[in-house]
């Protein structure tokens, strides 16, 4: 027969194995716990980047047309200009030459024809 000590320690035994148990369970509850919201907030965060990474490279895409873009116009512009300067280049002699033939290249020769009266004579 068991005394009172020894029957003490059997009951106490099986306690403390439960109480360890227990303890041990809540520990792995909080560990998975802890990973499970680990593992959320990495999604969230791997989330967060990929928009931002899409965002930057649309950025990027669009900041590329634009530049495409201006560049277009002021290559045309350049263009019209370089156009417009050879048109006008090419339009300004044809406009002097026939003011050169004008009456005033007789006088040089002729210093009578540049009197206003008809004749020509001096009175």
């Amino acid at each position: 027969m068991a005394t009172k000590k020894t029957a003490k320690k059997a009951a106490k035994k099986p306690a403390k194995k439960a109480a360890k148990k227990t303890a041990k369970k809540a520990a792995v509850a909080k560990a998975v716990k802890k990973a499970v919201a680990k593992k959320i907030v990495r999604r969230a965060v791997a989330k967060k980047v990929k928009k931002a990474v899409a965002k930057k490279i649309v950025k990027k895409a669009v900041a590329k047309k634009v530049k495409k873009a201006v560049a277009k116009k002021v290559v045309k512009a350049a263009v019209k200009k370089k156009v417009a300067k050879k048109a006008a280049a090419a339009a300004a002699p044809a406009a002097t030459a026939p003011a050169a033939a004008a009456p005033g290249a007789k006088t040089a020769l002729n210093p009578a024809a540049a009197w206003p009266f008809p004749t020509g004579s001096r009175p």
